[in-house]
């Protein structure tokens, strides 16, 4: 699935594209881009919503877009037990290609369930933040950087036969280490 925001032709004015997301959506990849600062792409997960990415999410602001103006979120919606499953790579979400804002802890849950290596990126809070994470990956998921009590307000869980690496780093988040897996 690609959405993409390159203004619009009707009327001055930002043009905001929303996908609200209120039962189970399951695609190969998820490609959110804008090209102008008129036009926003905005990606809801509620009420218990489902989406499903087997392969990478990429969030990309060119020109003179801002990095809010693509945004998957899950923070400021409606309901709980909200959950991204991501199979590939996070690209963006790095302070200037997009937000992704999972909300407070137990809102939703963000799991890597890749069956290839994958990096959990961390950031500025403001642009990337996790409520949950969850460890599903056989092969290997670890940490990009330190994990701080901005960048994930909730906890992590390894899942039985999952791999989890925080590489050495120091974290400080807190939710609970659930550990069922290799960590």
């Amino acid at each position: 699935i690609t959405f993409e925001a390159s203004g619009g032709k009707l009327g001055a004015g930002p043009k905001t594209l929303t996908c609200n997301i209120l039962g189970t959506v399951e695609c190969l990849h998820l490609t959110m881009e804008t090209t102008t600062s008129l036009g926003n792409i905005v990606c809801n997960l509620e009420n218990g919503g489902t989406l499903t990415i087997d392969d990478d999410l990429t969030l990309i602001c060119a020109g003179a877009a801002a990095d809010t103006d693509v945004m998957l979120d899950a923070g400021t919606t409606t309901g709980t037990s909200n959950v991204l499953n991501l199979g590939g790579l996070l690209i963006g979400a790095d302070g200037f290609d997009g937000v992704i804002d999972m909300g407070t802890a137990g809102k939703s849950t963000f799991n890597f369930n890749g069956a290839a290596p994958q990096t959990i990126k961390m950031g500025d809070p403001s642009d990337l933040r996790y409520s949950d994470i969850k460890v599903s990956n056989t092969s290997n998921a670890s940490l990009g950087s330190n994990v701080s009590t901005t960048n994930l307000t909730g906890g992590i869980t390894v899942s039985v036969g999952a791999v989890f690496d925080d590489n050495g780093f120091s974290n400080d988040f807190i939710g609970d280490m659930i550990n069922s897996g290799t960590f």
